[in-house]
């Protein structure tokens, strides 16, 4: 009886230094301190062109409130930590598969404190985050898509999903679905590029 309390206690004592050490290890559960704050920066996205021909996703983070906010830096948009959980590239042909993205190049340490009305801006380069964009650009394109990261970071977005097609001709912006009766996005790119 005496073996049995003692191997179980043992176990849960286990469980509980595993459990502790993995939160420390990962600094805490991821998006746990963001679940509940109030308040939130406004985030704009866009996809850039640059001239060395780089594509990267420009993040920009405003603070309109009277108060600071502060954030741990592998938790801001532009950390390869939050790449994949929220931004998603495919081909842009009849398949529409999803391009595997890569491991994360840079890690962050430290906050990041955003005081009201001042703004911090950030960049992803998606050439780094996908590894065939480049080869996938010039067969039949890219499109680029994310969704609001507000379940990892306290922000509001000000767009919540946009799509972006990346091609020979440049960057263009897709038209949202406003209807089930829209026309689908074109598969082929037009022919006025929006570079910066």
């Amino acid at each position: 009886m005496k073996i049995q309390i003692c191997r179980a206690s043992i176990e849960v004592i286990y469980r509980v230094i595993v459990t502790i050490s993995l939160i420390a290890i990962w600094g805490g559960i991821p998006g746990a301190a963001f679940a509940q704050a109030k308040d939130r920066l406004s985030m704009e996205v866009s996809v850039l062109q640059h001239q060395d021909g780089s594509y990267n996703l420009h993040v920009v983070l405003t603070n309109n409130t009277t108060v600071p906010i502060e954030s741990d830096k592998a938790q801001l948009p532009w950390s390869a930590y939050s790449w994949s959980k929220w931004i998603k590239a495919s081909k842009n042909d009849s398949t529409r598969a999803t391009l595997r993205p890569g491991a994360p190049l840079v890690e962050y340490d430290g906050k990041a404190t955003v005081r009201p009305g001042e703004l911090l801006e950030g960049e992803i380069p998606l050439q780094a985050m996908f590894r065939t964009l480049s080869t996938e650009k010039d067969r039949n394109g890219v499109r680029i898509e994310w969704r609001c990261p507000d379940d990892l970071i306290p922000v509001v977005c000000l767009s919540k999903n946009r799509k972006y097609l990346i091609s020979k001709a440049g960057v263009h912006e897709l038209p949202s679905k406003k209807s089930k009766s829209s026309p689908t996005p074109p598969v082929a790119p037009s022919p006025s590029p929006t570079t910066p």
